[in-house]
Parts: C-alpha cells; structure tokens; sequence
C-alpha cells in the first residue's frame, strides 16, 4: 500500500492486523496495562506476605517484620493492627 493511498494503514497497518485486545476487555490503554503491573505487583506482595521467608527476595521485604508476627499469629486481623498495618 502506498502512503498516498491510504496514510492512515500504511502507518499502522502491522499493528492493525497483529494486535489482539485482551478478551477481557472492551478497551485497553496504557492506563489499563499500567493498572494490569500493578494489581500483579500487589498479588505478589499479598502472597509474600502470607509466606514471609520469601519476603528477602520481595518488593515487600521491608515490611517482613510485621508479616513475620501477623503469621505466626491466631488471629491476623488483631496482629495487623499491632504490627501498625
């Protein structure tokens, strides 16, 4: 296709025909993959922090004191409110 053609597909005619639009989704922007990375992110802390010896290589390492007495403890709602989270 030549640029006087049709300008508009001979620019992103490749990423017309190869992009795939999550099937979860009606629309997706940076915005949405930013918020993609971050809810991952967030799973990967949560789930460090109910198994705190993998909290040393974790985004979450700095908050392994306070995960360390949550699980040790019966109750973590009470020991979340200790530890100050």
């Amino acid at each position: 296709m030549r640029p006087q053609d049709d300008l508009y597909r001979n620019v992103n005619g490749t990423w017309l025909r190869t992009y795939q639009l999550p099937p979860d989704k009606v629309s997706y922007s940076t915005f949405s993959e930013v918020s993609d990375r971050i809810e991952g992110q967030l799973r990967q802390v949560i789930d460090d922090i109910h198994n705190p010896d993998r909290l040393v290589h974790s985004p979450a390492a700095p908050i392994q004191p306070a995960a360390v007495r949550i699980s040790a403890s019966a109750s973590p709602v009470i020991s979340a409110t200790r530890a100050g989270g």
